[in-house]
């Protein structure tokens, strides 16, 4: 199959009546208008057609405690690292804490920043708090679709349509609505179960190989520590 190529131009023009009251250059972007036209010919469908909720929890005031007092808060930066470093944990007296609690298998998306950062919460984050510059999408059922969601979203296809709708002077932002309009193909549903079991079982691996270098590290530390005893 003959792909057509992305278009990355250094300059570009477009129509007065195609501004949609923006004057933001990414918005414009030639390869958002290639996505959008090759996902229209193969029947792509909003993503608020697909999901049950998408929701980016409200701002509140974090209140960091020692582990005991506290539940895992997990935050945009994380979600690129193979186990999350510099782990915080926030009050359990926290009142918005309900709304910022990580469901199993919600797809996650960075909203603020650097936005398009994409994650799945896993049977190890369940229960963590979320920071709220994190978009929640949850899907009906747990039929592994949540991972070929997660699959499709960090590619060109999805990366360009969620950064396009990028605003903000200083810190770039998206919202709901701009998630809820990006169009995701649908193929039929034994292919995504099919891609969204592998996405789902790696992101559940990469949990438990963390868990294995953290048992590797104390491991090392206590034979270093006994070393200095003796």
């Amino acid at each position: 199959v003959n792909r057509p190529e992305m278009p990355h131009p250094k300059a570009f023009s477009i129509r007065a009546s195609e501004l949609n009251e923006r004057l933001d250059v990414s918005y414009h972007i030639p390869v958002v208008r290639t996505i959008t036209e090759l996902l229209k010919r193969c029947d792509a469908v909003p993503l608020s057609e697909l999901t049950r909720d998408i929701h980016i929890p409200p701002r509140f005031k974090r209140i960091y405690v020692s582990k005991g007092y506290g539940v895992p808060f997990l935050r945009p930066s994380h979600l690129t690292q193979m186990r999350p470093y510099d782990l915080g944990y926030i009050s359990r007296l926290t009142k918005e804490l309900d709304s910022l609690t990580l469901h199993l298998g919600d797809v996650l998306i960075t909203t603020d920043g650097t936005v398009g950062r994409i994650g799945i919460v896993t049977s190890r984050m369940a229960g963590w708090a979320g920071s709220n510059n994190i978009a929640r999408v949850t899907y009906g059922n747990n039929d592994f679709r949540n991972g070929f969601l997660a699959a499709f979203l960090s590619t060109p296809y999805g990366f360009y349509q969620l950064t396009r709708e990028i605003y903000g002077g200083v810190v770039d932002h998206i919202e709901v609505p701009h998630i809820e309009s990006v169009l995701v193909p649908t193929p039929p549903k034994d292919i995504q179960v099919s891609i969204g079991k592998l996405v789902v079982k790696a992101f559940e691996l990469k949990d438990e190989a963390s868990v294995v270098e953290e048992c590797a590290i104390r491991k090392v530390e206590e034979i270093l520590q006994k070393g200095k005893a003796a």
